[in-house]
């Protein structure tokens, strides 16, 4: 049985939308998984870790923003890495910091 509540996290993009970051539908999860699961393969190259942490955080997104979509280039222009960060902390339980073991 699970003993721990989740939280949401509020997040702010750039554009001034506020969005509840809360976890993920299954439908969307199985698909962020897949996706987290190759910045094991990339950890030592930045750009690719970049890019695995910016689609994890667009298919989080997805669910946040039902209505609304945006590119790879609208998201690099709305958020930076301490938001993808709690975005996908939200998202997963997953906590991705300048401090963790594995970037």
């Amino acid at each position: 049985m699970a003993t721990k509540v989740i939280e949401t996290i509020k997040v702010t993009l750039d554009d001034g939308k506020e969005i509840e970051c809360k976890p993920l539908k299954i439908k969307f999860l199985r698909e962020f998984m897949a996706k987290i699961a190759d910045l094991q393969g990339v950890v030592d190259d930045n750009a690719k870790s970049l890019d695995v942490i910016i689609d994890c955080s667009e298919i989080a997104l997805r669910q946040y923003l039902k209505s609304e979509e945006y590119s790879k280039d609208e998201l690099e222009d709305l958020l930076d890495l301490p938001t993808m960060y709690r975005i996908i902390e939200g998202a997963s339980g997953i906590v991705l910091d300048d401090d963790s073991p594995n970037l």
